[in-house]
């Protein structure tokens, strides 16, 4: 539904994703309430689903180099939006925002 990626001063690529309902509902089988999708952004089998969508996205562009492929993750299960102060008017992100709110997931990503 949402990405934002990172990795600026990083080692490597990253990606903040909040999984849309059509993936939920691709890897789970039903539809989940947002305690069950919380909780479900932790499983590892989950995160492993999306990760390979995205490689397969990418290997279908064959013009990323192996320094622009993403290789961390993670889940969010709330989006960004106008409200919450992560998109501006125009709904761009405000991409500080995102890292500030998230940074203690960021911090994980990469240890």
């Amino acid at each position: 539904q949402q990405a934002m990626v990172i990795g600026q001063d990083r080692p490597s690529l990253g990606v903040l994703i909040v999984p849309s309902e059509i993936a939920y509902k691709q890897f789970y089988q039903k539809t989940l309430t947002q305690k069950e999708k919380e909780k479900y952004n932790n499983d590892f089998a989950f995160k492993e689903f999306i990760k390979k969508e995205i490689t397969l996205k990418m290997k279908m562009k064959k013009h990323f180099r192996s320094f622009e492929r993403i290789t961390k993750i993670a889940l969010l299960s709330d989006g960004f939006s106008i409200q919450n102060g992560m998109l501006t008017q125009t709904s761009k992100m405000k991409r500080n925002v995102i890292s500030k709110t998230y940074s203690k997931i960021i911090d994980t990503m990469y240890r």
